[in-house]
């Protein structure tokens, strides 16, 4: 049993399940698209006869919104990666995985797979959190609640994958 090749293993399984998550996000965003399209069609129906619809054009319009945020989640998150090279003092200093060239390449594949798995949670919670702000639009009774959590959760899936990649 060689822990080189089980850490490279979990790697490979963290980077399919991140490329996983992009395409569920992608599948969300035509989901939220579709029904705020849906529900767009159904105001107008209610209107034009005469009655009032709960849903406002607000909350129609902050679900297109998040939905074109999940369909372009995966170019989104490059970008983030990409600003790496803008903050080389403090990545630097924040540097937490990165092995030193002193290490043998089993203590590097198991950084490295640390990482990975530390994207894709944080990747998880990226998604999740706006998900979390759909909800907060729809005006649920926990919609401030779910709003602030959904902050946490795209703000610290962000600045994990920011540290990682």
């Amino acid at each position: 049993m060689n822990f080189g090749d089980i850490a490279n293993s979990l790697k490979a399984f963290a980077e399919e399940g991140t490329s996983f998550i992009y395409w569920a996000a992608v599948i969300a965003g035509i989901w939220l698209t579709m029904s705020a399209v849906m529900a767009l069609v159904k105001k107008g129906q209610v209107q034009s006869m005469g009655g009032d619809a709960k849903l406002s054009f607000g909350a129609i319009g902050s679900r297109l919104v998040i939905a074109s945020v999940l369909v372009t989640l995966a170019k989104m998150l490059e970008r983030v990666i990409g600003t790496n090279g803008s903050v080389d003092g403090a990545r630097q200093a924040l540097a937490y995985a990165q092995g030193s060239a002193g290490e043998s390449p089993v203590m590097q594949a198991i950084w490295a797979a640390i990482g990975a798995w530390c994207v894709f949670i944080a990747t998880i919670g990226f998604f999740r959190g706006w998900l979390l702000f759909d909800k907060a639009s729809q005006g649920h009774h926990d919609s401030g609640d779910a709003f602030w959590r959904g902050l946490w959760h795209v703000v610290g899936g962000a600045v994990v994958i920011q540290i990682f990649s």
